[in-house]
């Protein structure tokens, strides 16, 4: 099946796009290089690669999968086969592009199989980290995570969270795919193109060893992939595409700690965690709720225990890891849902008897604890309860757990109709519980 694509909207803003020079591309070490399958790396950054290796700098190119279904329907070349003649092409892609400069590794995931589940995907940052410091990187340049495939999806959410524990490293996206789609994705990044003449030749001939990918190699298989001539031109005649990355957002360091430790806060062993549970749910005045949204819910421990008083509880993380861990350990699937949310922006559209704010607060912006509070007293059921239960020592951020405290008190009152209940300090927190009088104020 040949396979033809259309310019596309990123293609059109790429044509006014800045030049960036290999410096501020690569930085002034080696580069670490993460493609999703064998040959996105040559058509992505070809020139770039021989640039590096040119100025003497090693380029260590990692391939998460084999390739092996782009010809599904192919006898001559079964899975096992396709495999190993696409790690082939790339061997001798990479040796044509920079040759003992490049370090190739292959993690030989199945094509449509890179990382997925929190486990899998905690091993392989830290086997990419250990790579990037071994080789001593100083940027890393990823597949860009609207390339319309779920490999180029993962790898580049790979990508984003080892800079996430590698924030000195720079961060670059190449789109493939992407740049072709019918409508243009929001570009979180400055879009660059970078071109150098002497690398053309040796991105021609690195495309021309993909022969299963380029030629009728495999001709036993009418659905398999085979490029157009005019896309294989395309990816030889415009610059190569460069999406900047800024510094790793929140959500992203959050999603670098849960892979380094699942439980990064001893959730499920501290002592102290134990007393805070206790205290919470001792600490709410009703037996019985209908529904419990708590935002910051981490791995779910408090969620699940809140289960036990609640007929529905929906925890909010902005961390898409502590999600999915979250998801994995609960026992209470048609009781509890799990929704990844960037607070206050993010709140969800549904009406609660019980907000719990536990250890969260203090995380936000003053700003954004306000804007939070305006949101919860929309969805804050009226004769609702909501727990706030903060930190007493030093949170080591902005704002201490009382300064939160105070700002959200402050700001809820504005909203609707609340008084306080209660107020208890324990060891190491405070836990204070509020109620809901009357209708929100718009």
């Amino acid at each position: 099946m040949v396979t033809p694509l259309n310019q596309g909207p990123l293609l059109a803003r790429a044509a006014h796009a800045p030049a960036i020079s290999l410096d501020a591309l690569s930085g002034t070490g080696n580069v670490l290089i993460l493609s999703p399958h064998p040959d996105d790396e040559t058509l992505g950054c070809a020139q770039a690669i021989s640039a590096v290796c040119e100025q003497g700098r090693k380029v260590i190119v990692v391939v998460a999968t084999n390739g092996n279904l782009s010809h599904p329907r192919s006898k001559r070349y079964p899975k096992p086969v396709l495999a190993a003649l696409r790690k082939q092409e790339c061997l001798d892609a990479l040796d044509v592009l920079g040759g003992v400069a490049v370090t190739p590794v292959f993690l030989d995931y199945d094509d449509q199989g890179s990382p997925s589940t929190v486990q899998a995907q905690q091993a392989c940052v830290a086997q990419l980290e250990a790579l990037a410091v071994a080789h001593e990187v100083t940027a890393i340049w990823t597949c860009w995570e609207h390339d319309p495939h779920c490999d180029h999806q993962r790898v580049a959410q790979l990508g984003e969270w080892l800079q996430a524990r590698q924030p000195a490293m720079a961060l670059y996206k190449y789109p493939i795919w992407g740049r072709f789609l019918p409508e243009l994705p929001l570009l979180s990044g400055t879009l660059y193109q970078f071109s150098a003449h002497s690398g053309i030749d040796r991105k021609a001939r690195a495309i021309a060893c993909y022969r299963s990918q380029t030629t009728s190699l495999i001709d036993d298989d009418p659905e398999g992939f085979v490029m157009d001539p005019h896309t294989k031109a395309h990816f030889l005649q415009t610059p190569e595409l460069f999406i900047q990355s800024g510094p790793p957002t929140r959500a992203q360091e959050f999603d670098a700690l849960y892979l380094n430790d699942p439980d990064p806060w001893r959730f499920l062993t501290s002592e102290y965690e134990q007393n805070k549970y206790a205290a919470t749910l001792a600490a709410l005045p009703q037996k019985r709720y209908r529904c419990a949204i708590e935002a910051g819910c981490s791995i779910g421990v408090l969620t699940e225990k809140l289960s036990s008083r609640c007929g529905q509880v929906i925890g909010l993380d902005i961390s898409g890891v502590a999600i999915a861990l979250a998801r994995a350990r609960s026992t209470q699937a048609n009781q509890v849902r799990f929704i990844q949310a960037c607070l206050p922006d993010e709140w969800p559209d549904v009406s609660a008897d019980l907000i719990v704010l536990s250890e969260i607060l203090y995380f936000l912006q003053a700003w954004q604890i306000e804007e939070l509070a305006r949101r919860v007293a929309q969805s804050w059921e009226e004769n609702g309860d909501c727990v706030l239960v903060n930190f007493s020592g030093d949170t080591c951020q902005a704002l201490q757990g009382e300064q939160a405290e105070e700002v959200f008190f402050e700001a809820i009152q504005r909203f609707a109709e609340v008084s306080r209940i209660s107020r208890e300090a324990f060891d190491g927190f405070v836990v204070m519980v509020l109620k809901k009088r009357g209708a929100s104020v718009s």
